[in-house]
């Protein structure tokens, strides 16, 4: 059974920046995409400690 542990960081930020904290690399795949999370927002994987941020341009969460 695979348990999933999204955590989702809310400030105020006006600017849609959004960051997440999940549990494995396979959950990146499942964050918010096309418009739904703004450039510059971050993912960070429990499991290897890499972090990932999203390149609007590219619509897709990108290793860094």
């Amino acid at each position: 059974r695979s348990e999933k542990s999204m955590i989702k960081v809310v400030s105020q930020n006006h600017l849609g920046v959004v960051n997440y904290v999940v549990g494995t690399e396979a959950e990146v795949a499942e964050l918010p995409k096309k418009g739904l999370v703004a450039q510059g927002s971050t993912a960070f994987v429990i499991a290897t400690s890499n972090v990932y941020m999203y390149d609007e341009e590219k619509d897709s969460w990108e290793a860094i």
